[in-house]
């Protein structure tokens, strides 16, 4: 289910515009993620166009989109905070507000 959840995500957010400012070469892109936020690949997905988008996440923490454009270059399209992992997540939902 976490799989799927993390590609309709990912279908959703290929189709948005990567920031210019925010490509670079795929392995400095991941170097950089894991350096700054501790972040690491945890998934990937093409789509029939043949556009690749990965998965950068801390546990518990930080997520980011990556997809990678014709040029081959690796490109930041969405970004935050709060990920959580499948059980963690189905948790938060389910808690009760305090009073």
């Amino acid at each position: 289910m976490k799989n799927a959840t993390m590609l309709a995500a990912a279908a959703m957010v290929v189709a948005m515009p990567a920031i210019a400012d925010d490509c670079m070469e795929p392995s400095d892109l991941q170097a950089y993620l894991e350096e700054a936020y501790a972040e690491r690949p945890i998934a990937v997905a093409d789509n029939e166009t043949g556009s690749r988008v990965r998965l950068f996440t801390l546990k518990n923490g930080t997520w980011t989109l990556v997809q990678y454009n014709e040029e081959r270059l690796a490109c930041v399209v969405a970004n935050g905070t709060g990920w959580f992992d499948e059980p963690q997540a189905e948790a938060q939902r389910t808690q009760k507000p305090r009073s």
